[in-house]
């Protein structure tokens, strides 16, 4: 998931198909995804229901609309990072400024 948030970070002002951040995701980091799923299909598809399900409904990514099931199982719906998850990861003035002054 860090690689995740990472990539949302950097990536997610823009609508992108969630298909895009499993595929960085597995270029990041095959092994251990091909470890936990051998095809990494199961692992795309896997992700865009956890996304859909879990991550865009605790505020960390927005949908550009609802997906039918078969977006959800083709990994096809947009998403965007949520204002709220930007301003989380988001450095303060205050640590900035104590991070330059070292």
């Amino acid at each position: 998931m860090n690689a995740f948030f990472w990539i949302l970070y950097h990536k997610g002002n823009n609508w992108l198909p969630v298909h895009s951040y499993a595929i960085e995701m597995l270029k990041l980091f095959p092994t251990p995804i091909i470890h936990a799923y051998p095809n990494p299909e199961d692992f795309i598809e896997a992700f865009s229901r956890f996304t859909k399900k879990i991550l865009a409904t605790r505020g960390i990514c927005s949908l550009k609309a609802r997906p039918t099931a078969e977006e959800v199982k083709k990994d096809t719906y947009a998403i965007k990072g949520t204002d709220a998850f930007g301003h989380l990861l988001e450095p303060s003035q205050k640590v900035m400024a104590d991070a330059l002054a070292t």
